[in-house]
This record gives C-alpha cells, sequence and structure tokens, in this order.
C-alpha cells in the first residue's frame, strides 16, 4: 500500500492538467482584446449586493460572493460562499446572454483557470459579459481541503490501514463543510441560482475537460435559461471515461505512431517508436531506475517504472505535447533516463487533486466517473496504459471506501437530452475525450456540431478556434457555422535528434 497520494492515480493529474491546459491558452483570434466598461458604470449586484470594482487577468472586473445553502434540502441551515467574477463585455450595449466560463478538473477554480477568458475570446469579451464561478469546495468557494495524507511506506498492511482510516476519520471531521454536498448536480444549482442573483435569462456555457460534463448537468437541470454550449475536449455523460480511457490513450498514441512515420524527420529519427515504447516499458518494469530527483511529498529519490514512462506519456497527450513522445520513448529504450526523470519530477510537483473533498465527492460516486476495474481491463487490453489505469482504479476504490455516501440524482446516468445548440470540440489525438466518446451526440442532441481535428485535449484556444466559438455563441446555432479553418489548425511539431 502505497502514500495516500497515489490515490489519485496518473489519471486524476491528466484530468486536471487537461483542464488547465484550456484556461491558459492563447488564441489568435482576430483584434486585441477590447477595453471594457468600467464595472462601476454598469451597476452590476449579486441579487441585493452590490459587486465590488476589481481586476480579472488585468482587466477591470466586479467581484463578489453569494451565498447558498451547503444541503439545498435544507435552506435555513448552514450557507456557503461562492466566489464570483463578472468581467464585462466591451461593448457600451452588451447582450442580454454572457457567457459563464466553467474550470475542469474536478477541482481547478474557474476565477484562476479562465481569469484570462477575455484575451483568448476577444470577440466573444466585445459583446458579452464573461462570468466566473469558482465550483464550491474549490478556489473561493468554501474549498475543502484534505490534510496531508500519512506516509505508509513500509508498513504491514494492516497497521497502514488503521493509519489511513484514522486519518480519513480525522479528516473528514476537520473539513469545513460536509463533503456529501459537493456535486455535480449541486453545483449546477449553484450556478443558476448565481445566473438569477446575476439578473440573467438566458446564458450560454463554455466547459473544457469536466467543465464540459458540468455543462451538461447544467443543461439538464435549466435547459429553459441556456441558449448555447460548447463542450471542449468532453465526454457525454452516459459514455464511462474512466472505464475506456487506457484504450483511448492507446489509439490516440497510435495516430501519434502514424503522423511520426509520415514526418520525414521523425522517421529518419525514430523508424519504430511503438518498439522503442516496448523496449522502453520492459526494461523499466525489470529494473526501476533511482534518480536524483526527489518527490517534494515523501523527501524521497524518484523512482522511475514502466508506469512512470507510460504516465508521463499520456500527460505529452493530453497537454499537446505529443510531438515530444517519439524522442522520449527513445532515448528512456536507450537508457538516457534523464528527460523521463524531468517530466516525473516536474509531475510530482503539481497540485495534488487528493487533497480536495469534492474531487472524491464526484469521482467516487458521480455515473460518468464509473469506474469498474473488470471493465477497465477488457476495454484497454493492450494498451501500454493499462497496468497504470488499474493501479490507479485499486486507489481509487481505497479512497472511495473511507467516503461517506454521497446522493446522486436519480438520473445522474442518463443521457442529456435537448435541443439547445450545441458545439462539441474533440481531438483525435486526445487520450481522454475523443471523437467516439461523443458518437451519439447527433441523437442526444440534435441541433449539435462535432468538429474533429488532429488536436489534443481541449483545443478551442488554439489557432482560428476562438473566432469559430465566437461565431457560434454570437448566432446561437451550428447551422451555417464556417468550420473550414479547422483543417489548418497547427499540430504539435516533432522533437528529432536532429533539433
Amino acid at each position: 500500500m502505497r502514500r495516500l497520494r497515489t490515490l489519485v492515480g496518473t489519471v486524476v493529474l491528466a484530468l486536471v492538467v487537461g483542464c488547465t491546459g484550456t484556461g491558459t491558452g492563447t488564441g489568435t483570434g482576430t483584434g486585441t482584446s477590447p477595453t471594457p466598461t468600467p464595472p462601476d458604470e454598469r451597476t452590476l449586484a449579486l441579487g441585493a449586493e452590490a459587486m465590488m470594482p476589481c481586476t480579472s487577468g488585468g482587466l477591470p472586473a466586479a467581484c463578489g460572493s453569494l451565498q447558498v445553502p451547503e444541503d439545498r434540502k435544507d435552506p435555513t441551515g448552514r450557507t456557503i460562499p461562492l466566489d464570483v467574477v463578472v468581467i464585462p463585455a466591451a461593448s457600451a450595449r452588451p447582450a442580454a446572454d454572457p457567457v459563464f466560463f466553467l474550470a475542469g478538473g474536478p477541482g481547478g477554480a474557474a476565477t484562476e483557470s479562465w481569469a484570462n477568458a477575455p484575451q483568448v475570446f476577444p470577440a466573444i469579451h466585445q459583446d458579452r459579459d464573461i462570468v466566473l464561478v469558482d465550483q464550491r469546495g474549490t478556489g473561493g468557494s468554501n474549498q475543502l481541503l484534505f490534510p496531508p495524507a500519512p506516509d505508509i511506506s513500509g508498513l504491514p498492511r494492516s497497521e497502514g490501514w488503521r493509519r489511513v482510516q484514522r486519518w480519513a476519520k480525522e479528516a473528514l471531521e476537520g473539513l469545513s463543510g460536509d463533503i456529501r454536498y459537493y456535486t455535480s448536480a449541486i453545483a449546477a444549482d449553484d450556478l443558476d441560482d448565481v445566473r438569477v442573483a446575476l439578473g440573467y435569462e438566458l446564458i450560454n456555457l463554455y466547459g473544457g475537460s469536466y467543465g464540459a460534463t458540468l455543462a451538461q448537468y447544467y443543461l439538464r437541470q435549466y435547459e429553459a435559461h441556456v441558449r448555447a454550449v460548447v463542450l471542449d475536449g468532453g465526454t457525454l455523460v452516459d459514455v464511462p471515461i474512466v472505464e475506456l480511457m487506457a484504450a483511448r490513450s492507446q489509439e490516440a498514441l497510435d495516430r501519434v505512431f502514424e503522423l511520426c512515420h509520415s514526418d520525414p524527420g521523425c522517421r529518419a529519427s525514430y523508424p519504430d517508436p511503438a518498439r522503442d515504447l516496448r523496449k522502453a516499458l520492459r526494461r523499466l518494469s525489470k529494473h526501476p531506475v533511482r534518480t536524483d530527483a526527489v518527490d517534494y511529498g515523501s523527501g524521497e529519490h524518484v523512482v522511475l517504472t514502466s508506469d512512470s514512462l507510460a504516465g508521463r506519456v499520456h500527460e505529452l497527450l493530453v497537454t499537446g505535447q505529443s510531438g515530444e513522445i517519439p524522442r522520449l520513448v527513445h532515448v528512456t529504450a536507450e537508457a538516457d533516463y534523464q528527460p523521463l526523470a524531468s517530466l516525473e519530477s516536474a509531475a510530482l510537483r503539481q497540485p495534488d487533486p487528493a487533497q480536495l473533498g469534492m474531487f472524491w465527492s464526484i469521482e467516487c460516486f458521480e455515473g460518468w466517473a464509473a469506474h469498474d476495474r473488470d471493465r477497465i481491463a477488457v476495454a484497454g487490453g493492450g494498451s501500454y496504459y493499462l497496468p497504470v489505469m488499474l493501479d490507479a482504479d485499486r486507489d481509487l476504490d481505497l479512497g472511495c471506501s473511507l467516503m461517506p455516501r454521497v446522493p446522486t440524482p436519480a438520473d445522474d446516468e442518463r443521457p442529456v437530452r435537448s435541443d439547445v445548440s450545441v458545439l462539441l470540440l474533440n481531438g483525435t489525438l486526445d487520450p481522454q475525450d475523443p471523437p467516439a466518446n461523443v458518437a451519439d451526440a447527433a441523437t442526444e442532441l440534435p441541433n449539435s456540431l462535432v468538429i474533429v481535428a488532429t488536436q489534443a485535449h481541449t483545443f478551442g484556444h488554439v489557432g482560428c478556434m476562438p473566432d469559430v466559438v465566437a461565431a457560434f455563441i454570437e448566432t446561437g446555432t451550428v447551422v451555417g457555422l464556417d468550420t473550414t479553418c479547422v483543417d489548418e489548425l497547427p499540430t504539435p511539431p516533432f522533437s528529432t535528434s536532429g533539433g
């Protein structure tokens, strides 16, 4: 049994990395971000409370806090604050329907990961307010953080288990909230409370990665108040993303290797990256490598294993750096471990999603995050990433066993069916949310359009896509949407031996 940090597994790190990549990417939409109307000229308020002037991403904004019931079945009980930021439209006559940008994760804070939305989507910012709400349990919305987990390495299994149970009990009791009420469905209720408090009748939604999941929850619960939705790097909520991830990651990697073979420089430097990967995985499986890098959590030296390599390959796929993969697997196969050690060390310095209580409420109990180990094994048979997924699932099961039962809606595992206009962006190089995960969109969302591109996880910020997204938001329909520029989107260049 390892340290509890590993409960999230590489899959969780990838989910978080994937969503934050959307918010921090730089689009090349036409024009520059316009100068907005100062918030104090708009009399922005959250219900009866005036919002205060502030800045977001360097732009004038309005900040406020909305109190909502923690347990929505007990409206007179304890309340929690929702951190809300409105970046007013640049136009003096903004459209009545703003865009709510939803963070990924689960665990991202929209006020942080989407602070630069006006720069990424200047055309949207010109005519529409941009609204950012930290999901309950994240950022400034009553963030629920577990204390660091105990290091139980080297202990007998029974003693380690007792320590983990004792830690979990104390950690749950010490949270500043009831973890049972930090779910996607309740977060959607929060978003609607914010909509009402700000005085909007209709809103548009943009969700990347897990944000696309939350957008579907809101659409299911409040369809009458949704004008248009963008799902960037998302999966339909009735598709078991976790159970399919090993298979999807292998499919994306196969496409990268095909692209490498089609690229003269990559093919010359790395004639058979699939063979290099198999060789490197076999070697690290038999002979793990102790490095000089230090795990900041345990203070111990990082040991590279076959799971380390598989995890970093998956991460490069997620973050749009697939052009680095042929070189990484080649040098690792040749026993040059420095590049892999650098990636592994950087990964260990990332925030630990397992410390967020809301992550466990969502990942352990919501239908879209189902993680049956047998199904993972069957679907992912032959995938380089399967051992990582199985290992992560064992750890996730352990963590979930320590959680109180979290209630979910009766329709939690059912498809979201809606006539609202929906634009879906899915990349063929995405190892988590590829086009196959939205294959039923035409049936479930009849007024939808799936844009498929040779891109990674979330690409609404890449190349011409901010203009395509803005055009969709402007018209509110996929009918007649010009997507001819999609074929010209840049793909990650391959690193070669001469590069």
